[in-house]
């Protein structure tokens, strides 16, 4: 579901929001020339090219309303390609208007279309490109214009599609860049209580015992299990399991402190791992939690639940050498201590320096 939502995201940004920027911007610039040429060009023709360039724009960014995006690229670089090419033609090469054709070969890449399709219009762009060049070599243009204006068309080209082509790419790294961490966050989150899932949790563990050394770091870890949730599964359905699993995960984010680490290792058990400068906060933070859950009243579909969880606590300071692998194991057996034990309880040990 999150997946979906995130790709329906990137089509939205990418085929909606980039496309509709680019329809908007090419809207005021082809206004603007349509003026331009009415009543300083004083040519009809270009300024009804321009007017109707102006009117697929608008129609393009319709198309896109009704999630049209790859109709509506296609009818707006196709008329853009053939109007740039007709201006071409009519102003001559030096007019620069043959320059829209290199923009537009860029945002053929940006569509929804399918590669082959891509590929297809690449080619036929560049065959424009290669055709207006040939016709254009060394034939005078049929409308004359100062060199005042041609300097202007030329330098106005030249800026505005660097201009376009560095907003698009822009646009389009901060589209790429926002659904690659979207992307690594689910990937390292649970789907159900969105805590860390056992892989990032793997990852950080492994970095926090490498460093804690060099900074001095005591570690708490708690393996935390919700206790007889089979039989809650068993009694009221795996959705109100789940949902348990969801307000255990509340209460967690609640009680541990943002900076510590809470990552849903598998199942109904959990585990914080924990920065800390003396072993009472571990016994202290694991024993407030398993008093919140005694004490919460689950609830769902308008029914409360009662619960309780089991507890292993370990603290391991700074200097004493051991592997995190040796540590989880520890801080393992001492949670099936607590459940071996009757439950509802926390079993704490401090790792002491022999």
């Amino acid at each position: 579901m999150e997946q979906h939502r995130l790709k329906s995201q990137y089509e939205t940004e990418q085929y909606h929001d980039q496309a509709n920027l680019v329809y908007l911007g090419t809207l005021v610039f082809t206004v603007l020339f349509t003026g331009i040429f009415f009543l300083w060009v004083k040519n009809p023709l270009l300024a009804g090219l321009n007017f109707f360039a102006s009117l697929v724009s608008l129609l393009a960014m319709q198309l896109n309303r009704v999630r049209r995006y790859a109709m509506g690229s296609f009818v707006f670089i196709t008329t853009i390609s053939v109007i740039s090419a007709l201006e071409t033609f009519y102003l001559g090469r030096t007019s620069g208007f043959h320059y829209v054709l290199f923009v537009i070969a860029g945002l053929i890449m940006y569509t929804s279309w399918q590669p082959k399709h891509k590929l297809l219009a690449e080619l036929s762009v560049i065959t424009l490109f290669g055709l207006v060049y040939f016709v254009t070599y060394d034939t005078p243009p049929p409308v004359k214009i100062t060199y005042a204006m041609s300097a202007f068309f030329h330098s106005f080209n030249i800026l505005m599609n660097i201009i376009g082509i560095a907003i698009s790419a822009y646009y389009y790294s901060n589209i790429m860049n926002r659904a690659h961490k979207k992307i690594s966050s689910l990937a390292s989150r649970d789907y159900l209580t969105h805590l860390m899932n056992r892989t990032a949790f793997d990852e950080y563990v492994a970095d926090l015992f490498q460093d804690r050394q060099t900074r001095y770091d005591d570690i708490g870890i708690l393996f935390l299990d919700i206790d007889h949730f089979k039989r809650i599964n068993d009694t009221c359905g795996h959705l109100c399991g789940d949902e348990i699993l969801r307000q255990f995960a509340t209460i967690l984010t609640k009680l541990v402190p943002p900076t510590d680490f809470i990552s849903r290792y598998g199942g109904e058990e959990f585990v914080v791992l924990s920065k800390v400068s003396a072993p009472v906060e571990v016994e202290t933070l694991a024993e407030s939690i398993r008093r919140e859950v005694q004490e919460m009243h689950f609830v769902y579909e308008g029914e409360t639940r009662r619960t309780s969880i089991s507890i292993g606590a370990l603290y391991v300071p700074h200097n004493m050498e051991v592997d995190y692998h040796h540590a989880l194991q520890h801080a393992d057996r001492l949670l099936y201590r607590a459940k071996n034990e009757g439950r509802n309880r926390v079993v704490f040990e401090h790792m002491k320096v022999h």
